[in-house]
C-alpha cells in the first residue's frame, strides 16, 4: 500500500543558518494516528508547514499519495489544500468581516459545492456541533469553536497544528 505522506531528506533552513529541520524521513500510511511532538523551536510547525504546501523545503522530497508535490507551484497547492489536506491551525483564520455561518460555509464554496450544498453542509456540520440554532447570535470570539470546522469543512484529510484543549469542536464533531 502507498504511504499517504512520505518525506526524504526534508530539510528547511532559514537566513541566518537557522536550520529547521535536517535530512526528516517520515513515512504515514493511511489511517495511522501521528503525533509531532517536541520543545519549543524543534520544527515541528515547520513540518506541517511543508507537508501541507505552506513553506517551501531548502531541499528533500514530499510526496502525497505516491505523488512528488514538493515542486508544485502555490496555485497547485491550494488546490491540494481545497481537496486533500485539512489544516486546523492554532490561530484559527476566521475572516473577521464574514459571520461564523459564513466562514463555516466557505471552504465549501471554494471546493467548488454550489451554493445551497454548501449552506446544507454548513447546517449539518454546526448541528453535529451542537451549535447550528446558536451560530446567528455568535461573536468573533468564539472561533476558537469554529476554526477546525473550517479544516473539516471540505473533508480533507486532518492536519493539526493546534494543542490539545482547543480541540473541542473537532473531538465533538467526531474527527480522527
Amino acid at each position: 500500500m502507498t504511504p499517504v505522506i512520505t518525506t526524504r531528506g526534508l530539510a528547511k533552513d532559514y537566513d541566518g543558518g537557522v536550520h529547521a529541520l535536517r535530512d526528516v524521513d517520515v513515512e504515514i500510511a493511511d489511517g495511522e494516528f501521528v503525533a509531532v511532538t517536541g520543545p519549543s523551536g524543534c520544527g515541528k510547525s515547520t513540518l506541517l508547514n511543508l507537508l501541507g504546501g505552506l513553506d517551501r523545503p531548502t531541499r528533500g522530497e514530499i510526496e502525497l499519495a505516491g505523488r512528488r508535490v514538493d515542486g508544485y507551484s502555490e496555485a497547485h497547492w491550494a488546490l491540494v489544500r481545497r481537496s486533500e489536506i485539512g489544516f486546523v491551525f492554532q490561530f484559527f483564520n476566521l475572516i473577521a468581516n464574514l459571520s461564523v455561518a459564513d466562514n463555516v460555509e466557505l471552504p465549501g464554496l471554494l471546493a467548488g459545492l454550489s451554493s445551497r450544498e454548501a449552506k446544507a453542509r454548513r447546517i449539518e456540520l454546526l448541528e453535529s456541533l451542537g451549535i447550528a440554532e446558536h451560530v446567528v447570535a455568535q461573536l468573533a470570539w468564539q472561533g476558537i469553536e469554529l476554526g477546525p470546522d473550517r479544516a473539516l469543512r471540505a473533508e480533507p484529510a486532518p492536519a493539526s497544528d493546534v494543542p490539545w484543549w482547543q480541540r473541542t469542536a473537532v473531538s465533538r464533531a467526531g474527527a480522527r
